[in-house]
């Protein structure tokens, strides 16, 4: 079982820090998309259901969470002294 986790791959690891996320829509896209089926037997099958689960909570919350500009087209204020010294 350990070479099994030992030989996926590292993925890179998500955040979701957004205070903009409705929360309701969250919780209906996650309800639609989960599925409950009989017990799980086997370590690959809790292994590819706790992954899918995982997917489906991103999928959920990036269709929740309205887009949010990063950087780009901001002016950096530099001082007076700075700004007469390029002059």
């Amino acid at each position: 079982m350990l070479d099994f986790l030992v030989m996926k791959e590292k993925q890179r690891q998500m955040l979701l820090i957004n205070k903009k996320t409705d929360l309701d829509l969250f919780r209906t896209n996650l309800d639609e998309t989960l599925t409950l089926t009989v017990r799980l037997r086997t370590f690959i099958e809790i292994v590819n259901d706790v992954e899918q689960l995982t997917n489906n909570i991103v999928k959920a919350a990036k269709a929740a969470t309205p887009i949010t500009p990063t950087g780009g087209n901001h002016e950096i204020a530099y001082p007076m002294e700075v700004r007469e010294l390029v002059k």
